[in-house]
């Protein structure tokens, strides 16, 4: 047995006080009496006898020394040393690929049930803690005991988008790092589907690290890309392009069908090799405003399997371009039948109300409302800083999942004379050379902007059919409707109601409907972590003012490979501390025993005095 506060023993000191309470004795009065027949069953002490002695052997001495004695062995804390506190921090992957069924029921179920196994084996004094890999991940539980995370695990539910393993890592190492007197236990239970995570920016972890792995399937066949583009040369008319890929290591057939506003307008059955992805185009029935393609696939995940996109509506968009030879770009914007083309020369350039500006060879000092694109902007600008120009190269990386370089293959392209640009830091980079970055985008002053670091008539990019596909996406997201055709999982949506509604109903994908009531301000709506068609309506009282759509996707190759790509090794670990035994305090017995011979005592006392 030990003592957490040895000093509390100082309180010992009662002790002596209580024998000598009773062996200082008051001074007797003598007093004449008829008789002394009725205090004969008193103790004898009461007879005259020197003041200085010892006390007496009695009942209530005894019990009031034990009492004493207790609480002060009770202040000082004792407690039995125990086994080595252990201290188990359980990170589960709540990334959507976890909703694959190559385990039953599913991944996630599979990684809980393993969660509640490991927390089951501690004792009853040691910690549990629950983080959550998600796109921003959290500490949701802790606690002691083995049932200590089971409202927690119940409650898991998988998030929108790929969760930030790297975050809940750091997440894990700061939660090790403030238990230094247990031994710490990082347990990661994912499918393993991230790329290379660089462990080493997380430092020093004081955790025994390990990962288990939940799955293994590569079974899987996904819609990997869905976009609409206005067809060149026709008037209010759209191409459909779809890409589906094949995750698995054989050869597979799947059915894939389109349908506009509900009718089938494609179906193809299709094996498309292992490991790749194939691409189709269609052309849309005039007037068509929202197209979902589903695919038929014996796979193992069905999240991928149906993508919905809306068609945007016609509507001329304003497009200026100002540049010294604007040819280069009259021809690929002719090209869009909603672009309503301006042209200025760089000498003579107002800002005007263009929706998108397209500078080539020329940075105003001020600029326009609507969004820009800056084209190998020249030295000394006030904007852009460019420090040179870089030796001829090829453009080896773009940003796949950037809706600018859909259907937009750049890599490969031969660039002369690329600029030197940067540090922006409000823009990053989409597109890079073996020298660095040529491609940027970000928010410049509140407005969208595209910085093309070299110029496109300098390269054969113009020759290719990638080029005017290029500057349609690029059209298409610089000039946004006021309301968002498309958005991520979990992403949030800001929209400013009319003036004349009184209520907002959201209706989601699966049938529920939120409402909201106008109060004169913008709106914020968080609930989007379903995927498919949402529809808002704005209305007063029962007439309908204003009806909204738009559409939750989030399609990627990376978003579709549920295959485990993460080395398990790479994460093993051993870093804990060695940990200290735990003290179990037995305190409460002394001080209940302490109790209980306070109350004899006071019982005994009182039954003395009783007749």
């Amino acid at each position: 047995m030990t003592l957490l506060q040895p000093a509390a023993l100082g309180a010992l000191i009662i002790l002596p006080l209580i024998l000598l309470l009773y062996i200082l004795r008051p001074r007797h009065r003598r007093l004449i009496v008829p008789s002394v027949r009725l205090w004969r069953h008193l103790s004898s002490d009461l007879e005259g006898r020197p003041r200085w002695r010892l006390p007496l052997a009695s009942l209530l001495l005894f019990l009031q020394l034990i009492a004493a004695g207790a609480l002060a062995v009770a202040l000082a804390r004792p407690a039995l040393p125990g086994g080595i506190g252990q201290h188990l921090i359980l990170l589960v992957d709540t990334s959507p690929t976890m909703l694959a069924t190559d385990v039953s029921p599913n991944r996630l179920a599979a990684a809980v049930t393993q969660a509640r196994q490991l927390v089951s084996e501690l004792g009853p004094d040691d910690r549990a803690t629950l983080i959550k890999i998600a796109p921003v991940s959290s500490v949701i539980a802790t606690g002691t005991g083995p049932r200590a995370l089971d409202a927690a695990l119940d409650r898991l539910e998988v998030s929108p988008t790929r969760g930030d393993l790297l975050g809940a890592l750091a997440l894990a190492a700061q939660t090790a790092q403030n238990s230094p007197e247990t031994h710490n236990r990082v347990v990661i239970l994912s499918d393993g589907a991230f790329d290379s995570i660089p462990i080493a920016d997380i430092g020093t972890i004081s955790a025994d690290v390990s990962f288990q792995q939940i799955g293994g399937s590569d079974e899987n066949q996904g819609i990997t890309a869905l976009s609409v583009r206005p067809m060149i040369g026709s008037v209010n008319r759209y191409l459909g392009f779809i890409q589906v890929a094949n995750f698995a290591h054989h050869d597979a057939s799947v059915t894939i069908q389109a349908m506009a506003d509900g009718l089938p307008i494609f179906r193809r059955v299709m094996t498309i090799p292992a490991r790749q992805p194939v691409e189709l185009s269609l052309s849309l029935p005039q007037g068509t405003h929202l197209v979902r393609v589903q695919l038929s696939a014996q796979d193992r995940y069905a999240l991928d399997n149906q993508a919905d996109i809306l068609v945007p509506d016609p509507r001329p968009i304003p497009v200026t371009v100002v540049a010294e030879d604007p040819s280069l770009w009259q021809k690929a914007l002719k090209t869009l039948p909603s672009v309503d083309l301006r042209i200025q020369s760089p000498s003579s350039y107002r800002p005007d109300d263009a929706a998108v500006t397209i500078f080539n060879g020329f940075v105003p000092a001020r600029l326009p409302s609507g969004s820009i694109v800056l084209v190998a902007p020249p030295p000394g600008n006030p904007l852009i800083p460019v420090s040179g120009v870089l030796a001829p190269t090829t453009l080896v990386r773009a940003d796949e999942g950037n809706p600018l370089f859909d259907s937009a293959d750049v890599i490969g392209l031969i660039i002369q004379q690329p600029e030197r640009i940067g540090p922006l830091s409000w823009a990053r980079p989409i597109a890079e050379t073996a020298a660095g970055p040529v491609i940027f985008q970000g928010q410049l002053q509140g407005r969208q902007a595209v910085i093309i670091g070299f110029d496109p008539a300098g390269t054969d990019w113009p020759e290719r059919i990638a080029f005017p596909v290029f500057v349609a996406n690029l059209i298409q997201a610089l000039s946004p409707s006021a309301f968002p055709l498309q958005i991520e999982p979990g992403s949030v949506l800001d929209m400013v109601p009319s003036p004349e509604a009184k209520t907002i109903a959201f209706r989601l994908p699966n049938g529920k409907i939120d409402l909201f009531q106008n109060n004169g301000r913008p709106l914020r709506f968080t609930d989007t972590a379903q995927r498919g068609t949402y529809v808002v309506t704005e209305l007063n009282g029962q007439t309908t003012v204003e009806t909204h759509e738009f559409v939750v996707n989030k399609l990627g190759l990376a978003e579709s490979d549920i295959a485990p790509r993460l080395d398990p090794q790479v994460l093993a670990r051993a870093g804990s501390p060695p940990g200290r035994p735990v003290e179990h305090d037995v305190w409460p017995w002394f001080a209940g025993g302490a109790l209980a011979v306070l109350t004899l005592e006071w019982i005994i006392f009182f039954r003395r005095l009783a007749p």
